[in-house]
């Protein structure tokens, strides 16, 4: 099973865009066929994302899809501390929680739109939604979704 940080990003355009690339990606992860890597950080941005735009509840309701999901692990902040200095100047501020998790937990690859990843100094594979649909084998949709 494909061990692949998904950020903040995907999870919001497969709520938005239940024809999308994205909503493959969580699909497989609710029927467990991949496991799913994300930072604190990365459950609270969508948390409070889910809050803002659509209300509390639509934030309960992403608390529960994420606890829902069989193969999930969230790194918390006390966790990524210690790597914090091996790991500055490889990525920007904001994503650099979400750098350290992914290669902390030694995921196979980062699922993301930002293309900050990809100028990363980071051996691991960056994809967008589409990208990684067509590296699993499947027919993506076309938009970048």
């Amino acid at each position: 099973m494909p061990k692949t940080l998904l950020d903040t990003n995907v999870f919001i355009f497969s709520i938005e865009h239940p024809r999308s690339n994205s909503n493959i990606i969580i699909e497989m992860a609710v029927d467990g066929e991949i496991e799913v890597v994300i930072s604190e950080e990365i459950k609270l941005e969508l948390l409070e994302y889910l809050k803002r735009e659509y209300g509390k509840d639509a934030a309960y309701k992403g608390k529960l899809l994420l606890e829902l999901l069989p193969s999930i692990k969230v790194t918390g902040q006390k966790q990524l501390k210690k790597h914090y200095s091996e790991f500055i100047g490889k990525i920007n501020d904001k994503d650099l929680p979400h750098l350290i998790t992914a290669e902390v937990s030694k995921v196979e690859s980062i699922v993301t739109y930002d293309r900050d990843f990809k100028n990363a100094q980071t051996k691991i594979p960056v994809y967008t939604p589409k990208e990684y649909v067509k590296k699993l084998g499947m027919k993506p949709f076309e938009s970048e979704y």
